[in-house]
């Protein structure tokens, strides 16, 4: 008797926990309204606005790694929410932060106003720059807005409070040279450039490679003479060193490189 006892138990048991499983929805938005203390989250859709509880054993994650706590949420994040409708009361049993990327060549930078315009196969999208926006170079140094420079590929971290898009964190990974540009050869795409004592450096052209002359977008790569000092950006693929940026490089652009230090920028809550 007390074996069929727990073994009806044990199967009413599997029989709730399938049904409440089957229960479970997904919902995605942006963060409206959270409020920690009494444990509510408010998100808004396309086409809709949901309140949620959040549940006692609600898991927090970001991009998939659990452990996240609430202060790493905030509104203008993008989240999706796993639920259950308990009739009527939407009860959170995990909220993951899914981060909003946008990757593109730096149109402008505009550093008194806080804005920066990054342009993605012809279409330019404007960002207000969040104050403590941090910045990653390659190798994962840090860096600062100094560094961001019109005609670098970036990837940009952003967030839509009020539907503004802000930047909050700016991923710059391209390799930076600085040297004196030897050849040019139009044909097959290719220079190299090199420095004093070193020898000279290899690169290929890729197909979306920019000019930067005074400040300006070109495409012209017969505007460039051996000789000149250049700034590369760069990435390598197997060995092969493949060019995103170049620009000529000035008497003050010389200086302030020299006098420019970088220092690790420490990564915001959430980030």
């Amino acid at each position: 008797m007390g074996l069929a006892v727990l073994v009806s138990a044990c199967a009413a048991s599997a029989f709730a926990d399938d049904k409440l499983a089957a229960n479970e929805k997904t919902s995605s938005g942006t963060i409206t309204a959270l409020d920690a203390k009494e444990k509510v989250l408010k998100i808004q859709g396309i086409l809709f606005t949901k309140t949620f509880a959040l549940g006692e054993n609600c898991a927090l994650a970001v991009d998939n790694m659990t452990g996240a706590t609430l202060d790493q949420f905030r509104t203008g994040q993008r989240v999706t929410v796993n639920y259950r409708d308990a009739d009527g009361v939407l009860v959170a049993d995990r909220v993951t932060q899914d981060r909003l990327f946008y990757t593109g060549e730096v149109s402008a930078v505009d550093e008194k106003n806080h804005t920066l315009s990054i342009r993605h196969h012809g279409a330019t999208k404007s960002f207000s720059i969040a104050d403590n926006c941090g910045v990653t170079l390659s190798a994962k140094a840090g860096g600062t807005l100094d560094d961001i420079k019109p005609g670098s590929h970036v990837t940009v971290v952003y967030e839509t409070p009020a539907g503004h898009w802000v930047a909050r964190w700016i991923e710059q990974p391209s390799q930076q040279f600085t040297g004196t540009l030897d050849t040019v050869n139009l044909a097959d795409r290719t220079i190299t450039a090199g420095k004093p004592l070193l020898g000279d450096k290899k690169f290929h052209l890729g197909d979306d490679c920019v000019v930067v002359l005074n400040g300006k977008l070109s495409s012209r790569l017969k505007d460039l003479h051996p000789g000149e000092a250049c700034e590369l950006s760069y990435d390598t693929v197997n060995g092969i060193n493949i060019v995103n940026r170049i620009a000529p490089v000035t008497a003050t652009d010389k200086a302030a490189a020299t006098a420019q230090t970088t220092s690790p920028t420490t990564p915001m809550a959430g980030y």
